[in-house]
């Protein structure tokens, strides 16, 4: 046990009264400081009390899911680490949905859980901030895609289906850029993206649209970047970071 580990404290959160006893107990022998949770619900309550190092939840909950609780935690806190602790119910489609920054292995060893939490938190003091990026399309294939490919290169991905929901996540945290799907002649796309530009002027735009956008067909507002059909999730990333590399600084 070292001392910055003393320093460090953890969060961990779950309906489980035996699992988040036991997590109490190994992690606390550790030299961490735990504060626990049992739900999510108390958990955001703990969050706006103060800041942790790491957060450890279960994924379903009856209150708020993991899920729910990753996302409101890191709009205060975009670059909290979280450890989820998936059941035998859940399946690999959600887990793999999930940004998450690690998953210990079932059945549930504490040793491993303890070696992956030090992992964690050594990652941690190296790694820098990831840059926040908002997808906003209506097709979720689309968005499960784009959300994927930006995880795997060091973005920190949120999406939406719509406009409204695009306005209300900027309304609760700060984001880098957006990379927003836009139809031509369609005026609800036009208004939302000259709203984003508007209330937003040091956000990143970047569109996804039909092959005529931008060239035969200007845009009637100004963006950083535009992926024409066909595209794949890899030439928006690729286009993204000509104007917001993953270390967050802009060209």
């Amino acid at each position: 046990m070292t001392p910055r580990s003393r320093q460090r404290s953890i969060l961990v959160v779950d309906d489980d009264d035996r699992r988040r006893e036991s997590l109490n107990k190994t992690l606390s022998a550790a030299g961490y400081v735990v504060v626990a949770a049992r739900g999510g619900v108390e958990a955001l309550q703990r969050l706006r009390q103060r800041q942790f190092d790491l957060m450890i939840t279960g994924v379903t909950m009856a209150d708020i899911d993991g899920v729910q609780l990753s996302r409101k935690a890191r709009r205060r806190y975009p670059g909290l680490p979280i450890l989820f602790l998936a059941g035998e119910s859940s399946g690999d489609s959600l887990i793999s949905a999930l940004s998450a920054d690690g998953f210990p292995a079932r059945p549930h060893r504490l040793s491993h859980i303890e070696a992956l939490v030090e992992s964690l938190l050594d990652g941690k003091a190296i790694s820098a901030r990831r840059p926040r990026v908002l997808i906003v399309d209506r097709d979720r294939r689309v968005r499960e895609a784009l959300a994927d490919a930006l995880d795997r290169n060091a973005y920190l991905p949120f999406s939406v289906p719509d406009c409204k929901e695009a306005r209300r996540e900027m309304e609760n945290g700060d984001f880098d850029a957006v990379i927003a799907a836009y139809r031509l002649r369609n005026p609800s796309d036009t208004a939302c993206l000259e709203r984003m530009r508007n209330e937003h002027p040091g956000l990143s735009v970047i569109v996804t649209a039909g092959s005529s956008v931008g060239d035969s067909e200007p845009l009637p507002f100004s963006v950083d970047g535009i992926v024409r059909q066909p595209y794949s999730a890899a030439d928006v990333v690729a286009r993204l970071r000509d104007v917001l590399p993953a270390d967050g600084t802009r060209h």
